[in-house]
């Protein structure tokens, strides 16, 4: 019989077996301790609230960790289930959400493939996952005509979300907000200091930032303004972000690009970047059961 239990401190040693399995099962999964060690009491208890343990009769065989559920859709944070127990499940272990639409980013190891296909769930975004090790030379020369300006949270998020806004616009994307910057900025994959925006005269023409999410160091919302593409500046802008992460000490940094996106894909891999597979999103839904 399959049962859920929500995580208290009776099963903790039990979530903690389940982890040590799964870390050595896939990688650059949701480091659930940093968001759990060192938070408030209340803090803690919300999150316990949002991982599920699942047992197999009086096993625990594997858990699950949501993130902001709702009756209409559920974004994993993290799920792992042992392999000798992965054929009791199917389209039920989503079904016990609740939710219309579950969603899940991941990096595609075989683990992962061969559980996300036994939930019955469907790739719907391939990115690739590339890396810069710390043995790439740097290129420290840069375009006379543009500065550099590190983010100052004070008064530049009006900026920021001009630039993210105009750079990945799409009908399906809903406008960034001063809010939304702010709610970034209290995350805990929050780096200060490692936001940058590149100006050309007096315009901001690019933005670009790096996270610390998932045990890496990862480039984000990086983008150069339409008008300014194909002139080397996402190059001086990617390079500048590379010396000033060095310059605290970060040595492999990572960045994500869209499988079909061969400009950026082309200047990563010019930079130095190194494919190191593929991390994609991946959606179950009740409707198409």
């Amino acid at each position: 019989m399959i049962t859920v239990e929500r995580l208290n401190n009776n099963n903790f040693s039990e979530f903690n077996n389940l982890i040590r399995e799964s870390k050595r099962k896939t990688q650059y999964s949701m480091d659930f301790y940093k968001f759990y060690d060192n938070k408030t009491f209340i803090y803690k208890y919300i999150i316990r609230k949002m991982v599920h343990l699942i047992k197999v009769d009086r096993n625990f065989v594997g858990y699950i960790w949501v993130e902001s559920p709702s009756y209409q859709s559920t974004r994993l944070s993290d799920i792992f289930i042992k392999d000798e127990y992965m054929n009791y499940f199917s389209s039920s272990l989503p079904l016990m959400l609740k939710s219309t639409v579950v969603t899940y980013e991941c990096f595609e190891d075989s683990y992962t493939l061969s559980l996300l296909h036994k939930l019955n769930m469907s790739r719907i975004r391939l990115t690739y996952l590339m890396k810069l090790s710390s043995f790439t030379k740097e290129n420290s020369s840069f375009h006379e005509d543009i500065a550099f300006h590190i983010y100052d949270h004070k008064k530049d998020a009006k900026t920021r979300c001009y630039l993210q806004n105009s750079i990945f616009m799409d009908n399906n994307r809903v406008p960034l907000t001063v809010e939304d910057i702010r709610y970034d900025e209290k995350q805990d994959y929050y780096l200060k200091d490692l936001s940058l925006f590149i100006y050309k005269g007096v315009n901001p023409i690019g933005y670009g930032q790096i996270i610390y999410s998932r045990g890496i160091y990862l480039i984000v919302n990086f983008g150069i303004l339409e008008g300014y593409r194909g002139r080397g500046y996402g190059a001086d802008l990617i390079n500048k972000l590379i010396s000033l992460a060095k310059s605290k000490g970060i040595m492999d940094i990572y960045i994500r690009v869209d499988f079909n996106n061969n400009p950026a894909i082309a200047l990563y891999r010019n930079v130095g970047f190194k494919d190191v597979g593929n991390f994609s999103t991946w959606v179950w839904s009740k409707n198409l059961m």
